[in-house]
């Protein structure tokens, strides 16, 4: 016999998936800071930002985690006069099926 299903309120909600692509197209310099990052601004789309750029579809702005902790959001969002920095740290290359990082 199956598991019986979690009441309700337990139940996780759908999950949404609001862009899809390869580590190498999510993984991308945080518009704050530079470090390579795979975590993203809550509030905003890079394709809004920044339209040249060449990200993926549906995308949101690039934002590490420590910078969302300390501003809770991209400084898009916080209107606040920014200049992109250069990238650091580790970053993922494809090769063949598998991904490598290099710093």
């Amino acid at each position: 016999m199956g598991q019986p299903s979690p009441p309700k309120e337990q139940q996780s909600p759908p999950m949404e998936v609001l862009c899809a692509g390869t580590e190498v197209q999510l993984t991308q310099p945080c518009v704050d800071c530079g470090q390579w990052t795979g975590s993203f601004c809550d509030y905003c789309f890079i394709e809004q930002r920044m339209p040249n750029e060449g990200f993926a579809p549906g995308q949101m702005t690039p934002l590490c985690t420590r910078c969302d902790r300390v501003q809770e959001a991209c400084h898009y969002c916080l209107e606040i006069p920014w200049c992109r920095p250069r990238a650091w740290g580790r970053h993922p290359v494809m090769v063949g099926e598998s991904v490598e990082y290099r710093d």
